[in-house]
């Protein structure tokens, strides 16, 4: 993330200081000065907004949470409806419905000890065909839906016993979590498919355009043709 300059007058979230200058700002508007580096400021680990410590929740493993996702985080009863509407949304695109399968909502810890990675989110297990899908506990519900969205397209894909190359089978499931947040179409969902569209990880970015040219030209039809086709 690349400094930008400003002429006005902006407050730095991080200092406090009149920003003068450069600085970085996150998609919701947030303001750092140019003391601080990209690397360094606190993100919320569900929205990625820049985070005040001081006014955040914080999480295991120097993770926070900021004020506005707190106040958003997925219940039992929101996180069924989730499930429900995401269930909807892809028997409406004719994928059909996915099936055996149960949503484990998790904790940073559990998420880190399996991966060895804090930015881990979520996860599909198949063990000897018993489906189960794991969501940090620790989402607004937009967010939550973004990494079940995706989770829910690996199981769909072990219903249907494909085993596509690495960047296919995580752009199919990106272009699923795509798919659903158009449907949401806030501003957060904005922000997270801006996030898919500019992402430049070889398997999760590159498989993610290849799979979304497809549903561009033919819908859902041709994007599982990729899965298919040997």
């Amino acid at each position: 993330m690349s400094p930008i300059r400003w002429p006005g007058s902006l407050t730095c979230l991080m200092c406090g200081k009149p920003i003068r200058g450069s600085y970085l700002s996150d998609w919701n508007g947030n303001a750092v000065c140019a003391d601080h580096t990209a690397d360094t400021i606190p993100r919320c680990v569900s929205c990625h907004r820049f985070c005040d410590p001081r006014q955040s929740t914080p999480l295991s493993h120097g993770a926070y949470l900021c004020p506005i996702c707190c106040s958003d985080v997925v219940n039992r009863q929101t996180a069924a409806a989730i499930v429900s509407y995401i269930r909807r949304a892809y028997i409406k695109a004719g994928l059909g419905e996915i099936k055996n399968w149960r949503l484990k909502v998790t904790d940073l810890d559990t998420m880190y000890n399996r991966h060895g990675n804090i930015n881990v989110r979520g996860y599909a297990s198949n063990f000897c065909g018993n489906y189960e899908v794991y969501v940090l506990r620790h989402l607004s519900r937009v967010a939550f839906a973004n990494v079940l969205a995706h989770e829910l397209l690996h199981i769909w894909q072990f219903n249907h016993h494909l085993d596509p190359i690495p960047p296919l089978c995580e752009g199919f499931c990106n272009m699923g979590s795509y798919y659903v947040l158009q449907h949401i179409g806030n501003d957060e969902a904005h922000a997270f498919m801006a996030m898919h569209e500019n992402n430049t990880d070889p398997v999760y970015g590159n498989g993610f355009r290849i799979v979304k040219a497809a549903y561009d030209h033919g819908g859902w039809d041709e994007a599982r043709t990729l899965l298919t086709n040997k």
